[in-house]
């Protein structure tokens, strides 16, 4: 099946499936594009929708930008390897915040993998409900680490978080600033706006961009930092976001149309080549190298499960 035959079954699927409560999926956009070729369909108009977690793409590529750049967070050189609880120390704002000491040891390669020791992921939706905005942060550090870095997998918004509030606490600049700067713009995406919570932006979610524009960022990541011809991150930073980090066993299931072998930088690795984002309501970013083929998605969904069920066309060996 060829890639517009396989788009305009996929198309088909999206505008006749139904989710478990009968009703019409909310889907908003479906982008495609393999060997220079792009297919997009609207569902609804073309205008920016909340990306939710595939904000934590964007924030591991603008870190290694900033990384590749020389950026200095604190007295040195951002690196992987850098001390979170040293940076935290050096931020005036920040230093004498309960729980602080304990975060000596954690890495920025932690943040960005979900590896921080905390026990169960948290900072969404679910847990923040009713909590002052300017009390996530120090939540966020008093909350206690039972294992030790790097070792246990706990999905969650807090290390993103963390790295928009270190960010602009020892730049000066709001973390969205920063990553419209060194990445966005250089894309061309102008104008996305960012949530903040509290005084800082959100990081993990909460940024908005059109069908287009996300389309882009995974053109960025499937070409290995290039997009149509301009080196924007650098490639050894991308491999290294699609590369396993850690190892996910207990969410592994071969069967699943994505399955979630492991984890690398805002990127889950099916095992097989493949490696995706998703974020909540049917935010998809998809890319599958062995046939060149990227797929993203913008939805408001809460039962994702029809999703990749109608991307089934696309997603099968063709």
């Amino acid at each position: 099946m060829g890639l517009e035959q396989a788009f305009r079954e996929a198309v088909t699927r999206f505008e006749q499936a139904v989710d478990a409560d009968g009703d019409p999926l909310k889907m908003k956009s479906l982008v495609v594009s393999s060997n220079g070729e792009t297919l997009g369909h609207l569902f609804a108009d073309d205008v920016a929708y909340n990306v939710r977690s595939i904000c934590k793409v964007v924030v591991a590529l603008t870190v290694g930008i900033a990384v590749a750049d020389g950026v200095r967070l604190g007295s040195e050189p951002l690196s992987l390897d850098t001390d979170v609880g040293a940076l935290l120390k050096q931020a005036p704002a920040l230093r004498d915040l309960e729980g602080v000491d304990a975060w000596s040891g954690v890495k920025v390669a932690h943040l960005l993998s979900h590896t921080t020791g905390h026990d169960r992921g948290f900072l969404f939706r679910a847990d923040i409900g009713g909590l002052d905005p300017d009390a996530l942060l120090p939540y966020a550090l008093s909350r206690p680490l039972d294992h030790e870095p790097g070792v246990h997998f706990a999905y969650s918004n807090v290390g993103y978080y963390l790295i928009s509030a270190l960010f602009q606490e020892l730049l000066g600049r709001p973390f969205g600033d920063v990553a419209g700067e060194l990445l966005l713009s250089k894309l061309g995406i102008t104008g996305a706006t960012w949530r903040k919570r509290g005084k800082y932006t959100a990081g993990a979610t909460g940024l908005e961009l059109r069908p287009g524009d996300l389309h882009k960022l995974a053109e960025l990541v499937a070409g290995d930092g290039h997009y149509r011809g301009r080196r924007i991150a650098p490639q050894a930073w991308c491999e290294s976001m699609r590369s396993v980090f850690i190892r996910i066993p207990e969410l592994y299931d071969p069967d699943d149309v994505l399955p979630k072998y492991g984890y690398g930088y805002g990127l889950w690795i099916c095992g097989d080549g493949r490696y995706f984002c998703w974020g909540t309501d049917g935010q998809y970013l998809i890319v599958v190298p062995d046939r060149d083929l990227v797929i993203t998605t913008l939805a408001d969904q809460p039962d994702m499960e029809p999703i990749t069920s109608c991307l089934l066309p696309l997603l099968r060996p063709a």
